[in-house]
């Protein structure tokens, strides 16, 4: 017997001199990386990955484990919320914000268990030419002696499959009918320095440059804190290409100051008392699909909009170059049809 624990000693020691050994030399740090191409717009496939409420649409552990249950704690898309799971093939974890641009999310992914990690994940959409371009990195430390195990335990290979099917299954999601995420909050009252007029559809661009520089001028002589830049949308007659439409400026509330070159108005709450906003990032030409969305939603919702169309701009083009990270938030005040 005491010679069977000898060896056994032996054979243990051994086995620990020699992780030890390799430790020394093994890599601590280690990091995966995959792409994929999408036909869809960067814009289109961001969503399904920044907003943790869309991942069971396309995530590969989700798919693979029945009993796996999920939470999501805090606003989803901004930078603190979190995504819990817990389930009996993909153990549990956590998932939490760090940073988030336009198309881009970095988190934090912690394993918990007997050896618990936490690992640097970003992902990120990237238009180019034909589509865009889907990546997902990942990476970690192992620390010694336990890095020695990467010998015998591909972290890459381990890793890899099943963010190749992640992001093919984003990529073919993002393909489909373009979607938008519309939120629906209560009208605070909105309030804005309006210069109004029928434009041509055409001519909106140097309206609006020739307007701004005529109302936040007059604004700050009159000591009003003008904000934000929107555009106020009235009718919209495509037969004669032109809107009623006014060039404006947010402000914090409805001025006593009167001037010839503006007239203030609000969108009062008790006849418009929700608003829905859709964040559109990209080139102006391309905002006619987020009101097709607004359309739908409140024909869905029973809603019915009360005019204006409000956008704002809140991203200035001239000083963003990248046209598909220029912000307008577009906003409906709607009621409930009677």
């Amino acid at each position: 017997m005491k010679k069977i624990l000898k060896w056994i000693g032996i054979i243990l020691g051994g086995l620990i001199g020699f992780i030890l050994i390799v430790g020394l030399v093994a890599p601590k740090s280690y990091h995966v990386g995959v792409t994929h191409f999408t036909k869809a717009s960067a814009q289109n496939a961001a969503p399904l990955f920044q907003k943790w409420e869309n991942w069971d649409r396309w995530s590969p552990w989700k798919a693979s484990d029945s009993t796996m249950k999920v939470s999501i704690t805090g606003t989803s898309g901004t930078v603190g919320s979190r995504y819990d799971w817990v389930g009996e093939n993909t153990g549990e974890g956590s998932m939490t914000v760090t940073e988030i641009d336009a198309y881009s999310l970095k988190f934090d992914l912690a394993f918990g268990g007997p050896l618990p990690s936490t690992w640097k994940c970003k992902m990120e959409a990237q238009d180019t030419l034909g589509g865009s371009t889907l990546s997902w990195t990942f990476d970690g430390e192992s620390p010694y002696p336990f890095n020695a195990f990467s010998y015998l335990f591909n972290m890459e290979d381990y890793v890899r499959s099943d963010f190749e099917k992640g992001l093919k299954s984003i990529g073919s999601i993002a393909e489909g009918p373009v979607t938008y995420d519309i939120e629906m909050m209560k009208n605070p009252g909105l309030h804005f320095l309006i210069n109004r007029a029928t434009v041509k559809f055409g001519d909106i661009p140097a309206f609006f440059g020739e307007r701004y520089g005529v109302i936040y001028p007059e604004a700050e002589k009159l000591n009003i804190k003008a904000g934000t830049p929107c555009g106020l949308f009235f009718t919209y007659n495509t037969e004669k290409g032109e809107t009623d439409m006014a060039a404006a400026a947010e402000v914090p509330e409805r001025p006593k100051q009167k001037s010839p070159l503006f007239t203030a108005i609000s969108i009062d709450q008790n006849v418009a008392p929700t608003l829905l906003k859709i964040n559109y990032y990209g080139p102006y030409e391309g905002t006619g699909a987020a009101h097709e969305a607004m359309d739908v939603f409140m024909k869905q919702e029973n809603l019915v909009q009360v005019p204006p169309v409000i956008e704002r701009y809140v991203t200035d083009p001239g000083t963003q170059k990248d046209p598909n990270k220029v912000l307008t938030e577009i906003i409906y005040a709607v009621k409930k049809k009677n």
